[in-house]
């Protein structure tokens, strides 16, 4: 930070930057600088000195600022780490008003502009994994502090050798004068009953349904009793379910299931993109292509244009289809500096109905 600046009174920071801003030709590293100072006087002015440049840049945008609104950019995404909440938020708003803008020139440059500035508003945007990263650990904090450590108490145990133990010499537990009395039996011979070899049909087998039903002739069919339960039928070996039809589904609904909760259906969309000659490098690039977390997806789509790949086209086109705003928009930049009038075309008719004002404004460009 120059001493000019830093030496100077609450009264002279105001002038001096000013006069700074004025006589440079790029004052914007400086400027990002300024803005992560631990005087709050310095860190104010140059919030309130970017508010009135980009105020400026508004009222005359074009692509005669694209060039020094990409400096701009580059330096604020560089000093993001070293700014307070606050601060990171104005840039954050800043960046959003830097989107809104139409350049009107050659597809190149404002494509290079329209990347800096996403960049730009990503990096300074809240990450939502660590709100809730922080959130669980207060949540796991306030479990720590209400949970009793002390060791809960066991009930004594009776000793078991005194356990159902009656005294004798004191007399019976009970009265036993209320005991009813008993006859006698008297001891007769036991006379043997010869048994007979004919099966007597039980008179349950008379009631049963099925004997009403059925009968051989005029005889009503006798059914023996159940006398025992039936044994247990194995069922056999459980097949397993029958796998969906991939191949009416387009590519690129393939290529979203491939992270299906169900390692079979993952393994099947597989099986399917090699059906339709993927490569196992076609496969990779599209299980990262279609990661569930935002973040993944964003950092693939930066890094296709920059892939020795003949077909890196196709797959940001497959990206402008992405459920998320951010990823759609990235590859829309990243597809808009292409020269094929084609391409241009096409992507032009899809995204028209994107329901987006960002990308509806990328489009109208």
């Amino acid at each position: 930070m120059d001493d000019v600046l830093l030496n100077a009174s609450e009264e002279e920071v105001p002038r001096r930057m000013a006069h700074i801003i004025r006589h440079t030709r790029a004052p914007y590293r400086k400027l990002a600088v300024w803005m992560r100072s631990e005087r709050p006087v310095i860190s104010l002015e140059a919030s309130r000195q970017l508010n009135l440049l980009i105020d400026r840049w508004e009222q005359h945008a074009g692509m005669q600022i694209a060039q020094d609104a990409v400096l701009l950019a580059e330096a604020l995404h560089d000093e993001i780490p070293h700014y307070s909440d606050k601060v990171r938020e104005e840039v954050h708003l800043a960046a959003v008003r830097m989107a809104s803008w139409n350049l009107g020139g050659p597809a190149t440059q404002e494509g290079a502009y329209l990347v800096a500035v996403e960049r730009l508003i990503e990096r300074s945007a809240g990450s939502p994994s660590q709100e809730i990263a922080a959130a669980s650990d207060e949540l796991l904090a306030q479990y720590l502090d209400n949970l009793s450590t002390r060791e809960p108490q066991r009930p004594g145990i009776e000793p078991y050798d005194n356990l159902n133990q009656v005294a004798l010499n004191t007399g019976l537990p009970w009265n036993q004068v209320g005991l009813p009395n008993l006859p006698r039996v008297s001891q007769q011979p036991m006379v043997e009953v010869p048994q007979s070899t004919e099966q007597v049909a039980s008179p349950v087998a008379e009631a049963l349904p099925a004997n009403q039903r059925v009968s051989l002739g005029s005889q009503p069919l006798k059914l023996p009793p159940l006398v025992s339960s039936p044994r247990h039928i194995d069922p056999g070996p459980i097949m397993p379910e029958a796998l969906p039809d991939y191949k009416s589904l387009t590519t690129l609904e393939v290529i979203w299931k491939l992270h299906a909760q169900s390692p079979r259906l993952g393994q099947h969309a597989r099986q399917e993109l090699e059906n339709r000659r993927f490569s196992a490098a076609d496969i990779e690039l599209a299980t990262r292509l279609s990661h569930p977390e935002i973040a993944q997806r964003l950092l693939v789509v930066r890094e296709l244009p920059l892939m020795q790949r003949e077909d890196r086209k196709t797959w940001l086109y497959y990206m402008t289809k992405d459920p998320d705003e951010s990823v759609r928009y990235a590859a829309a930049a990243a597809l808009i500096t292409s020269s094929d009038p084609r391409l241009l075309r096409q992507l032009k008719a899809e995204l028209t109905a994107d329901p987006s004002p960002r990308i509806q404004s990328l489009i109208k460009r």
